[in-house]
């Protein structure tokens, strides 16, 4: 979770790049600052300024869920289902944020459990099931 992303480290460049092709595959990359990562969500044509919160760790679960969940990954991406709205949250800043909301609500940052709900999930990780 302390591990920011950093633009300037080839396999934090790396992610990003597999990211792009699991997400749109057999479409080429221009290049890691490009207008093409507005179509997949983002707030600007470099990604990397969108990772402020919730660091290295969201990209890898974007990654996570392009690659073994990428029928659900596409659906939402193009937001194919339910109805539209005027105005929609960019759909990779959603994934970042949600990966930061995940880290508060379980309290990850703590050195010691102070909720009852990183009590609960520690002890599911606990168990051998």
């Amino acid at each position: 979770m302390k591990n920011y992303f950093d633009a300037s480290r080839p396999d934090h460049q790396d992610a990003l790049r597999a990211l792009w092709s699991a997400t749109y595959p057999g479409e080429k990359l221009q290049d890691l600052i490009s207008d093409q990562w507005k179509n997949m969500g983002w707030q600007g044509k470099d990604p990397s300024t969108d990772f402020r919160g919730a660091g290295f760790i969201s990209l890898e679960n974007l990654l996570f869920f392009a690659k073994t969940f990428s029928t659900s990954f596409q659906h939402l991406l193009k937001k194919q289902g339910g109805k539209r709205a005027a105005w929609e949250y960019p759909f990779a800043v959603a994934g970042v944020n949600i990966t930061f909301m995940i880290m508060q609500m379980l309290d990850l940052e703590a050195s010691k459990p102070r909720s009852f709900i990183r009590l609960v999930f520690l002890q599911m990780l606990s168990e051998n099931e």
